[in-house]
C-alpha cells in the first residue's frame, strides 16, 4: 500500500510539474521573433530659392537663404558654410555665391537635416547648385545707313535695324576719333553695336551703344539690265537706274569679296541672284569711271521684293 501511494503521489507530482512548463512554453514568444521597430531617417533637406545676405564672421559664414515657397513675411533660413561646402552651377562647373547673390540668380541649397528651431532657424549648408544665367552679350554688325532723320537710322545689310541714337550713343571714325550726330548721315557705311534688347518689329528697333562710321557709299536704284556676268575673278552687274532704259545714268557695279548682296530681311543672296529684270539697291563707292555706263565698286546690293 505505501509502494502504490509512493507511485502515486510521485506521478502526480511529475504531472503538475509538467502542465505549468508546457503553457509557458507556448504562450512565451522567443525574443528573436520580436519585430525591431524601424526608425525612418530624416534625409537631407533641398531648398530652391535666392541669397539674400552673405556674412563672413571669425567662426566661419553663413548666408540668409529665402526658399521659393516661404510665405510672405515668414523668417529666412541661415546656412552655415565654409571653404568645403561644395558650389557648382546647373552644368557642375564651380559656381561662386557672391555672384549669385548680386545677380539674383535663383539657387538651390541642399542641407540639414538637423535644424535649430531658432528664429531664423539654423542648418549646416552641404552643396549649393547656382542657376547661372548666361548675359545677352550686345550685338554688333556692318551695313548702310538708308535713311537718317530724328535721331534714327534704318540700317541696310546683314542685320537690318532701326537704330536710336541718344546722347549716351559713342560715335567714331575708323581711326577712333570722335564724332557728333551729324556725321550719321544716309549712305553712310557704319559698323554699329547695339542691343541685346530689340523689338520684335521688322526690321527690329533697339539703341544704338556705340557707332563708327567706315565711309561713305553712293546710292542707286534700278532694275538688273543683264543678268550678272563672270569676268576675271570678280562678277559684274549692269544696273539699269530708274529702269528708263538710258545707258547714260546706268551704272555697272563689280562684285568682289567685299560686296554683300541681301534682300530687304538681311538673308544673304548669290551673285546668280541678280538675274535680268530683278528691283536692287545699289551702294558703291564714290570712285566711279568716267565710261557710259559709269563703273564702281558694289558695296552693298539690296534685292527688293
Amino acid at each position: 500500500m505505501k509502494t502504490w501511494t509512493k507511485f502515486l503521489v510521485t506521478t502526480s507530482l511529475v504531472a503538475m510539474v509538467a502542465i505549468p512548463l508546457t503553457a509557458g512554453a507556448q504562450a512565451v514568444k522567443p525574443i528573436s521573433s520580436v519585430p525591431v521597430e524601424k526608425v525612418e531617417q530624416v534625409k537631407e533637406i533641398s531648398n530652391t530659392g535666392t541669397i539674400q545676405q552673405i556674412v563672413h564672421t571669425k567662426q566661419g559664414a553663413y548666408l540668409m537663404f529665402a526658399s521659393n515657397e516661404a510665405k510672405q513675411n515668414e523668417d529666412l533660413i541661415r546656412l552655415n558654410f565654409n571653404k568645403n561646402t561644395l558650389v557648382v552651377d546647373q552644368n557642375s562647373k564651380k559656381a561662386d555665391l557672391i555672384e549669385a547673390l548680386e545677380k539674383g540668380w535663383k539657387v538651390t541649397a541642399k542641407y540639414g537635416p538637423a535644424m535649430t528651431k531658432s528664429l531664423p532657424p539654423q542648418a549646416s549648408a552641404t552643396k549649393f547648385i547656382v542657376e547661372r544665367v548666361e548675359e545677352l552679350k550686345a550685338i554688333k554688325s556692318t551695313g548702310v545707313i538708308a535713311e537718317a532723320k530724328d535721331n534714327r537710322l534704318v540700317v541696310v545689310g546683314n542685320s537690318p535695324v532701326i537704330l536710336t541714337v541718344t546722347d549716351e550713343t559713342v560715335i567714331t571714325d575708323a581711326a577712333g576719333k570722335k564724332l557728333d550726330k551729324s556725321a550719321l548721315k544716309s549712305n553712310m557705311r557704319i559698323e554699329a553695336e547695339y542691343g541685346p534688347m530689340m523689338t520684335m518689329s521688322m526690321p527690329p528697333m533697339s539703341g544704338a551703344k556705340s557707332i563708327v562710321v567706315l565711309g561713305e557709299t553712293a546710292r542707286v536704284e534700278g532694275v538688273v539690265a543683264e543678268s550678272a556676268k563672270q569676268e576675271s575673278d570678280n562678277s559684274r552687274v549692269h544696273i539699269d537706274v530708274k529702269a528708263d532704259d538710258k545707258r547714260e545714268n546706268d551704272i555697272i557695279l563689280n562684285i568682289t569679296d567685299e560686296t554683300k548682296i541681301v534682300d530687304v530681311y538681311g538673308q544673304e543672296l548669290k551673285t546668280s541672284d541678280l538675274t535680268k529684270g530683278v528691283k536692287v539697291v545699289g551702294f558703291h563707292s564714290l570712285m566711279t569711271t568716267r565710261s557710259i555706263p559709269a563703273i564702281s565698286n558694289a558695296v552693298l546690293i539690296v534685292v527688293q521684293p
